[in-house]
């Protein structure tokens, strides 16, 4: 998975004094402010109102009458298909003043934004001002995903100059949320000072803040998915020979974490399973005893809800609250996690810090300074390399970013482990989901796992606590392929592909009473370790009903069961020869025994 959120938004370039001055020398700037107000609706459309006071600080430069003056309005995602109708309905709400004047402009309406053409009604002069005001309503900065309401926000690109030898621009930017909305859940950057005013609550960001960041408000406390996972299964011999083969596959589990909590419903498993257990970690797995010329889908489907709790405490713990025997299944070195040739770099980064909650952010801040994410890998041949490699200049994505930080980790003494599932993205199709990877991390202090998202860090504020766009499927403390997501044994050839996944996000989950949660399953399909084919007379059983199967349903028969079937054959000829001279014998005798009586 790339980048936590995959769409490309785009970011405002300024080019601060873009309208024409005359060029002579001159002390002093040109100095404008721009105070963007947005106001959010409940029907997802935003308010906007941006007012740019341009001042005139220099004793003998002038902007000229007639000078053309632009502004724009922005699409939020980089040429999606929807941004001609959102920004043509925008454009036509557009108010245009200077002072209190209206203002008349021209509009163009691109893939990516709509340019306003205006011109200065009047020269600007030294020592004086002009003010222009720009409103609209904006249709295409909220959205609703499942239960959640987000804003988007565009930033400004790095490369935006707001000063220069003659202008400096300054830019205000306020996000005014109704008190009616649902509950915060982030505000990205996190640098937002937040107030009320009136009716609202207010987000207040600054330019420098903003620069290369867009503005993410998330709103709702809990999230609701569809999961539906499609595993092929090959048969690994043509004929029902009444052979089973054993499938393992890891299914979506319940999550209590310190921040988070997901709790899992089952709406169908088919076929039926024939158990499902809990491992070390608590990672569901499902077996199925199937026919060895079963070829086929296994379909589970089921509803995740998603949780999140109050603000995660600072207090996570210090180093020596931890039972580093209890915990040593999560700080060991394997295979992609080098704990021990790494360790001399985990504690060079951790130094004398103790304390837990700043040596993850100490450890997440070097993680994602160090390496970048790879498009290039993700689109290409996207094989696990490990933390090692990964320090020392390998291409990196989320796998990367997770078993390098969850190595430098454990080299500190945290216990960590990785986490798989997927980060929900709202502008992919629900089999359009990607798989990802991140990691926990155990706090002593909460006695629990926290989430931490590494990668989210590349896009701007730290992820450390969870959040409700992440869909867990399981955890591993051994490697990173244990357990695997989908094991086989039996007869034959298996051939193991990947399942398939569809996600979607949902306002609610319709009669969770009539599903099935993890408890019910696990006392349903209860585990049982009888290997593939259980008892012996489960084998024989098989073996007979299979020959029975084919014979009644025209099927071709094995080998071994021709075999079997011939032999039934001469046995039960046998027997009937046998029984006959025995019922022969017997009569002779009772003759010969009249006879002598």
């Amino acid at each position: 998975m790339q980048k936590y959120l995959r769409i490309t938004i785009l970011f405002a370039l300024l080019v601060t004094g873009t309208f024409p001055i005359i060029p002579v020398q001159a002390a002093g700037k040109f100095e404008t402010t721009v105070k963007r107000e947005y106001y959010l609706n409940e029907d997802l459309s935003v308010q906007v109102k941006e007012v740019e006071t341009i001042r005139n600080n220099t004793s003998n430069l002038y902007i000229p009458a007639g000078s053309e003056k632009e502004f724009d309005i922005l699409a939020i995602e980089q040429d999606d298909p929807s941004n001609k109708d959102v920004l043509t309905r925008s454009a036509g709400t557009v108010s245009l003043k200077y002072n209190s004047s209206n203002l008349s402009f021209t509009k163009s309406i691109g893939a990516n934004s709509t340019v306003l053409a205006a011109r200065f009604p009047y020269s600007v002069d030294p020592g004086e001002s002009i003010s222009f005001t720009l409103e609209y309503t904006h249709y295409g900065l909220m959205e609703e995903n499942g239960a959640l309401r987000d804003f988007f926000l565009n930033g400004f690109a790095s490369s935006s100059v707001f000063e220069d030898g003659s202008n400096k621009t300054t830019y205000q930017t306020l996000v005014y949320v109704p008190s009616t909305f649902k509950e915060k859940n982030f505000v990205l950057p996190g640098s937002a000072a937040i107030s009320t005013s009136g009716d609202y609550n207010l987000y207040t960001f600054d330019q420098n803040s903003l620069l290369d960041h867009y503005i993410w408000l998330q709103f709702g406390k809990t999230q609701f998915y569809h999961f539906k996972v499609s595993q092929p299964i090959d048969n690994s011999e043509s004929v029902n020979t009444g052979n089973l083969n054993l499938y393992e596959i890891v299914i979506p589990r319940d999550v209590d974490e310190a921040q988070v909590r997901q709790r899992v419903f089952y709406s169908n498993i088919s076929p039926e399973p024939s158990w499902i257990k809990e491992d070390e970690d608590g990672n569901l797995i499902a077996g199925f005893k199937l026919k060895s010329n079963f070829k086929g889908i296994i379909e589970i489907e089921g509803y995740a809800q998603i949780d999140k709790n109050n603000e995660l405490s600072s207090k996570l713990g210090t180093l020596d609250e931890i039972d580093v025997n209890k915990f040593s299944r999560y700080l060991g070195d394997a295979q992609y996690w080098e704990v021990d040739q790494l360790k001399s770099k985990a504690e060079e980064i951790r130094g004398d810090e103790t304390d837990i909650s700043n040596i993850i952010d100490k450890t997440y801040k070097f993680v994602v300074d160090k390496i970048d994410y790879s498009e290039v890998k993700r689109f290409g041949l996207n094989e696990r390399q490990g933390a090692a490699q990964t320090l020392n200049g390998g291409a990196a994505v989320c796998m990367e970013y997770s078993d390098l930080f969850l190595t430098l980790m454990r080299g500190q003494g945290i216990p960590s482990r990785a986490a798989f599932g997927y980060g929900y993205d709202p502008k992919l199709a629900a089999d359009g989901q990607e798989a990802h990877q991140w990691v926990e991390v155990y706090s002593p202090a909460l006695e629990k796992w926290i989430g931490v998202d590494v990668t989210w860090g590349e896009n701007g504020d730290s992820l450390v606590g969870g959040d409700m766009n992440h869909l867990y499927t399981h955890v591993a403390s051994l490697s990173p392929n244990e357990p695997p997501i989908i094991a086989g044994q039996g007869f034959g050839d298996l051939s193991l592909d990947s399942a398939d996944y569809e996600i979607e996000v949902l306002p609610s989950i319709s009669n969770p009473e009539s599903l099935q949660t993890q408890q019910d399953l696990l006392g349903k399909y209860v585990y049982r370790d009888g290997g593939i084919s259980g008892t012996v007379f489960d084998t024989v059983n098989s073996k007979i009903d299979a020959i029975i199967t084919n014979l009644l349903e025209g099927e071709p028969l094995s080998v071994d069961q021709i075999a079997i079937l011939s032999l039934g054959g001469i046995l039960l000829v046998f027997i009937s020869f046998g029984g006959l001279s025995f019922l022969m014998s017997l009569t002779k005798r009772r003759s010969q025994a009249k006879l002598q009586n």
